[in-house]
């Protein structure tokens, strides 16, 4: 009996042990990986008076995302951009270009690239995303048409090439401002072209030019004479491209845009380039949709043919700073294809403190901070009309400027 039940009991043990062996096993077999790290969803990079701020949220739909203190303090003045859970700053208090990422215990500097040799001024003015997993940087034009740019891997995030190409003078305007986008092996700058010093006279047209990328080189100007103006861009981007692989460019005429009041008789536009020539056939003229003079300033696609842009209302005031500084700037939904364009009912802000949304799951999500008033995130149904929208998160304060939201992932 004693033999039966001491074997009993180192049965009952050997059992057991081979029983948490088997478990143990098991849940690395079914590839357990064990407590899950969670960061925030979302980023928001807003600003109060002089000081800027990188902060997350979980929700945009309600609730207060405090941005006063909080998250990563930044000098970025609204150039950022994001790819692949990590985001890119421009930093002009440091001259550097900074690759940040959001863990659990916040955000975290990966790496930073000075600025300084890749640039004379020490600044890059644009930053956008590539379609080959590229970062580039480029500069306005200098006194000669000179413009410094820099093309950076990612997520290496690491220089792949710089130089410089020049933008000529067209017909004794001087080239000003450029901004486009990259599609199929060539690059498509819009720029501005005026008078430096006097600004007071500028071409009677649009004039974008295009070089081969990523090399920078056989420039060729193209044309569009449906009005005059910049199609650099300026708090947001002037170009898009769509699904057909067509580019539209919208102008910016505004009165206010230095001494451009006198040209008040050539509209406010949408062009399209199409393999790669402007397609005269088709102009949408936005400024006669509406009664008195109005200039967009900024776009952003969402897909399918739709766009949401920032509709300065040119005859509010006959002062820059007021046209910039004050809410006189409505939301529209533009439909390029059929030509339509329609206000939304979101309250009015300034065009500055509009930049940049996300989509997500059919809505846009878009930051607006009226002055005098508190900041929201609006939540607009995507080719919805002038009420499809709700209200979400509330930004703190009256005074939070937001420019621009991100996903982290």
């Amino acid at each position: 009996m004693r033999f039966q039940k001491l074997h009993f009991i180192l049965y009952a043990k050997i059992s057991f042990i081979a029983l948490l062996t088997i478990t143990s096993c098991s849940s690395e077999d079914d590839g357990d990986p064990g407590p899950q790290i969670s960061i925030p969803k979302y980023s928001v990079l807003a600003s109060v008076g002089d000081q800027e701020y990188l902060t997350t949220s979980d929700d945009l739909s309600s609730g207060k995302i405090s941005i006063v203190g909080q998250g990563l303090e930044t000098n970025s003045f609204g150039s950022a951009v994001t790819k692949d859970g990590y985001t890119y700053l421009n930093n002009f208090n440091e001259s550097t270009v900074d690759q940040y990422q959001v863990t659990e215990n916040g955000w975290e500097k990966i790496n930073s690239i000075s600025i300084a040799p890749l640039s004379p001024s020490g600044s890059f003015r644009l930053m956008q995303i590539t379609g080959d997993n590229t970062l580039l940087l480029t500069n306005w034009p200098d006194d000669n048409g000179d413009c410094p740019y820099a093309i950076v891997s990612l997520p290496s995030f690491t220089v792949a090439s710089n130089g410089s190409f020049n933008i000529p003078d067209v017909k004794g305007f001087d080239p000003v401002e450029i901004g486009g986008l990259v599609k199929d092996g060539k690059i498509y700058l819009g720029t501005m072209y005026s008078n430096v010093g006097t600004w007071d006279s500028f071409p009677d047209s649009l004039i974008t030019w295009k070089l081969d990328y990523p090399s920078f080189t056989n420039p060729e100007m193209i044309v569009s004479t449906a009005s005059l103006g910049t199609v650099a861009g300026f708090t947001g981007p002037s170009s898009l491209v769509d699904e057909k692989g067509d580019i539209y460019q919208q102008n910016i005429r505004s009165k206010h845009w230095y001494n451009m009041g006198t040209r008040e008789e050539m509209p406010t536009v949408f062009v399209r380039i199409r393999d790669g020539e402007y397609d005269d056939s088709y102009v949408f003229n936005v400024s006669e949709k509406f009664g008195g003079t109005v200039s967009l300033i900024g776009i952003q696609y969402v897909g399918n043919g739709i766009a949401y842009g920032k509709l300065l209302d040119e005859d509010a005031t006959n002062e820059w700073g007021d046209a910039w500084a004050n809410n006189y700037t409505s939301i529209v939904k533009i439909d390029l294809y059929n030509k339509t364009i329609t206000k939304l009912n979101i309250p009015q802000g300034p065009f500055i403190a509009i930049r940049e949304g996300i989509v997500e799951n059919g809505k846009l999500y878009l930051p607006i901070s009226p002055v005098g008033q508190t900041a929201h995130i609006y939540e607009i149904t995507i080719g919805g009309g002038a009420d499809d929208f709700v209200k979400g998160a509330e930004l703190d304060g009256n005074n939070v400027v937001a420019n621009a939201i991100f996903k982290n992932e």
